[in-house]
């Protein structure tokens, strides 16, 4: 499979590359109008690491969580899944 990657342009030290579907995201489908035109991400996504583990979900059954999760940037995740990107640029934080 080909990696697509989509690189901010105001980088940042702590900054890498996440496979898109490793991340838990709001799939909301609202995208950027101007990500969609430019193709051009501003800022890296914010990313925190996921520590909670066996949360249940509706009848009990356990809840499926990815390891890292977009706390700001859900609507570049959607835009950049649109334009067919497999990987985006985001920091971690704490």
């Amino acid at each position: 499979m080909l990696m697509k990657t989509l690189i901010a342009k105001n980088k940042l030290k702590k900054s890498k590359i996440f496979k898109i579907s490793d991340l838990t995201f709001v799939q909301h489908n609202l995208i950027l109008d101007d990500l969609l035109e430019s193709q051009e991400l501003l800022n890296p996504i914010e990313v925190k690491i996921d520590n909670h583990s066996s949360v249940m979900g509706a009848g009990g059954v356990p809840y499926a969580k990815k390891h890292f999760c977009v706390f700001r940037g859900s609507r570049r995740v959607t835009t950049a899944l649109k334009l067919g990107y497999t990987h985006i640029e985001g920091v971690i934080i704490d």
